[in-house]
């Protein structure tokens, strides 16, 4: 559970919420106390080789790299997925 913590992105807290509506901050905040839960979760799910549908939804949004703003060419997409556990 350590491992899973330390092995965690450095993102930025400030993006808002996650798609299913949880504060980013609240995650990062959180994430020694919620190590525990999600990695049992990740584990049964791998044990009965289910994943729940809602992990495999996400958002994509769009994330700006550098130069000219109004190019398409100067974004990237990023994929929101979400925590839920239902």
């Amino acid at each position: 559970m350590q491992r899973c913590h330390e092995t965690a992105p450095e993102s930025e807290v400030s993006q808002g919420h996650w798609p299913d509506g949880i504060p980013a901050r609240l995650l990062k905040e959180a994430a020694v106390e919620i190590a525990p839960a999600v990695t049992l979760l990740f584990q049964a799910s791998l044990d009965q080789a289910k994943v729940p549908l809602s992990w495999k939804e996400a958002l994509v949004v769009s994330v700006f790299k550098k130069g000219n703003r109004s190019s398409a060419a100067n974004y990237r997409p990023i994929s929101l997925t979400s925590l839920q556990v239902v």
